[in-house]
């Protein structure tokens, strides 16, 4: 859980994701660390919306499937990279 997701975030198409220097990437919020509503993305107080540039903490997981066991996982996001964000 030591790496940083620096990107894009992106909020179209059913699938909250972060475009970045190395492709695309998923990421997955500790459970109620982190609110969807409307088009807003609330995390740690910050409010981000489509276009808006973001930083996470955490780690790489592999590959979004559906259904996925861990939680939910939006059809739009099958087949892009998971990052599991940091809760610290």
């Amino acid at each position: 859980m030591d790496a940083l997701l620096e990107g894009v975030l992106r909020t179209d198409g059913g699938c909250v994701r972060v475009e970045h220097e190395g492709g695309t990437a998923v990421p997955t919020f500790p459970a109620g660390d982190g609110s969807w509503s409307g088009d807003t993305l609330t995390w740690r107080g910050d409010e981000y919306t489509d276009g808006d540039p973001i930083a996470l903490g955490g780690g790489f997981m592999g590959t979004a499937s559906a259904p996925s066991s861990n939680g939910y996982m939006p059809e739009a996001c099958v087949g892009l990279e998971v990052f599991v964000v940091s809760p610290y």
